[in-house]
């Protein structure tokens, strides 16, 4: 799977957003999926890849957040933070994502988040 950079990317829909965190499906040319979200260590905009199966695994509640990105196919990810733009090796850098021990239905005030209305 290709890196996340977001230059490549092309916005689906906001799966989260409140005013400190947000969750956004994004795709690439050739159609495969991508997330972003806030990460605390390092502090920016994280994307990385996913499948329908990791993504339909978060939303069904049968793993986190933290867990959906450390599944995720991509080997490097971008990080923006306000100064900078990086990208890291997941297996050389600990990244912590925010509200990373938390599942789908614990960010969303419904319980639930819609994608497929994308």
């Amino acid at each position: 799977m290709k890196i996340a950079e977001r230059h490549n990317l092309t916005f689906i829909k906001e799966l989260f957003s409140d005013d400190d965190f947000q969750l956004n499906l994004l795709e690439d040319d050739n159609k495969n999926l991508f997330l972003s979200c806030n990460s605390c260590k390092p502090q920016g905009t994280v994307y990385f890849g996913t499948t329908c199966l990791l993504l339909c695994e978060f939303i069904t509640n049968k793993i986190t957040l933290q867990d959906l990105f450390e599944k995720s196919p991509s080997l490097f990810v971008e990080i923006v933070g306000k100064h900078k733009r990086s990208v890291y090796s997941r297996n050389d850098t600990e990244i912590v994502l925010e509200n990373s021990g938390k599942w789908a239905n614990q960010l969303s005030e419904q319980g639930f988040i819609e994608i497929w209305g994308c």
